[in-house]
């Protein structure tokens, strides 16, 4: 007896068939399309697909409910934004973290650690890439909540962090949030992705100065005027991680 996605061939029939439809010559994964729903006309040897028509996404929703009941209802953490089957975004808010630098000779911070006070940042998973903003304040972001770029060294303006050697969790569902966070916080902060020095941060004396400070325990929580003004909020963040707004340098 065969088993089809863990349930028993046996009894069941086929009624109905999706169909995807993607542009030529682009991946199935990536190209932009749609689905179409058709009846499926069993009398006979073979079973025939019939004409059909466009599928919208919450029937599809429905029915992918239907066939993984399971998957229905999930529990939502506060710290959650936005989420999809390939995309997570999240709130860490303002605290402490441990970090390590191994900078060039001519960068102060050399091979500094230690445990410094954090601002509010946002992180997003996706297919395309690992990214983190900051945000100002101790209250969940929302969708007009203005960005800030992330101050750290290996963070480009678009938010994108380099991965470097550094292995990031799979999957995204809110149980990974952590192992990203555990990740970031342990990797080696090297050199700067943004090539304007006063767009990492408006701190006197630019990144190595505030981490050194924040180090040497000279502030009890980050300083959130060191912050870099974003032209995009949480919102606009969220539709270009959603391809519904072009990816651009925010």
């Amino acid at each position: 007896m065969r088993v089809i996605n863990g349930m028993v061939r046996s009894g069941y029939a086929v009624s109905a068939a999706i169909l995807v439809h993607t542009r030529s010559g682009l991946s199935s994964g990536n190209a932009p399309g749609f689905a179409t729903l058709h009846e499926v006309n069993t009398k006979g040897d073979r079973p025939e697909i019939l004409g059909g028509s466009v599928l919208g996404a919450s029937t599809l929703e429905q029915m992918l409910v239907g066939l993984a009941p399971e998957r229905g209802l999930t529990f939502i953490e506060d710290r959650m934004l936005a989420s999809s089957s390939n995309a997570l975004v999240w709130w860490r808010k303002p605290a402490p973290a441990r970090m390590w630098f191994n900078t060039s000779e001519d960068d102060a911070l050399g091979q500094s650690q230690g445990v410094a006070p954090q601002p509010g940042l946002v992180f997003a998973a996706t297919g395309d890439g690992w990214s983190v903003w900051a945000v100002k304040g101790t209250e969940r972001p929302g969708r007009e909540t203005p960005m800030f770029q992330a101050p750290y060294y290996n963070v480009a303006n678009t938010g994108a962090i380099c991965v470097g050697n550094v292995t990031t969790p799979r999957g995204y569902g809110s149980e990974v949030a952590s192992e990203y966070e555990a990740a970031f916080w342990g990797s080696r902060f090297t050199h700067s992705n943004v090539q304007i020095k006063r767009q990492l941060t408006r701190w006197r004396g630019g990144c190595s100065a505030l981490w050194l400070s924040l180090l040497a325990g000279k502030h009890k929580a980050f300083p959130e005027r060191a912050l870099t003004p974003l032209k995009a909020t949480l919102g606009d963040v969220i539709e270009q991680l959603a391809g519904r707004k072009p990816r651009r340098d925010v």
